[in-house]
């Protein structure tokens, strides 16, 4: 799975919810054999399908909406901004030229003062990669999720044009471009207040492809399930 440059929100909205639309199976049960049925998201016993869901680029505060289902879904992106400025550097680099040295020298003479020291790879089945430090991982999803959860507390009443609409269930499917570990992102939950506000926590990371994995009241396990 190929991720769309940070800021571009609506991209990953469609991402997020056309993973969530496909069939999936459980790690230790692999894919449903020919003939045989198929595992399909499920809430309140309708199956979670595109066709139930409102236009993506019509729709703000949560991103995803489905009223046939009474579902929210806020999307977001576990990056620090510090990161998520060179990569939109790197991501313009890029866009000009294609190897990986060459990448690097137009960074120096064309963004003098963005000091980019960031090593430049190519990966294989990914392209062209920019290394990053990823030991704040957690902190930062930790803030990614306390702001999601603020912005839901956000009404009209609070003199907004639009609020933040609420549905029966709520849930916060997070991108997050690094590894994690099981018992650190369930620890990192531990310290968010009002974790509640979201019913459902989904995280996606950057080297699991297609492996969701899902955190659900009392949030002290994760399920894993990989979509395809």
């Amino acid at each position: 799975m190929r991720w769309p440059e940070y800021r571009n929100s609506i991209e990953y909205e469609k991402i997020a919810l056309d993973m969530l639309c496909r069939d999936y199976y459980f790690l230790e049960d692999g894919p449903a054999l020919p003939g045989h049925p198929r595992r399909h998201l499920m809430v309140d016993n309708k199956p979670v399908i595109k066709e139930m869901f409102l236009n993506i680029e019509d729709t703000e505060s949560p991103d995803i909406q489905s009223e046939e289902l009474d579902l929210g879904i806020e999307v977001t992106v576990a990056i620090d901004e510090k990161i998520a400025k060179d990569i939109d550097t790197f991501s313009k680099a890029k866009a000009q030229v294609a190897d990986v040295k060459e990448i690097g020298d137009y960074i120096q003479n064309s963004f003098p003062k963005k000091k980019f020291k960031r090593d430049i790879r190519l990966v294989s089945d990914f392209g062209v990669l920019v290394n990053f430090d990823t030991t704040s991982i957690y902190d930062i999803l930790k803030v990614s999720i306390d702001k999601k959860i603020e912005k839901s507390y956000k009404h009209k009443e609070a003199g907004l044009t639009k609020g933040y609409k609420r549905f029966a269930d709520n849930w916060l499917f997070v991108f997050c471009p690094a590894h994690v570990e099981e018992s650190e992102v369930l620890d990192c939950l531990r310290h968010v207040g009002d974790l509640g506000r979201f019913n459902m926590y989904i995280i996606c990371s950057l080297d699991k492809g297609s492996e969701l994995w899902y955190i659900h009241n009392p949030y002290n396990e994760i399920e894993k399930r990989v979509h395809y």
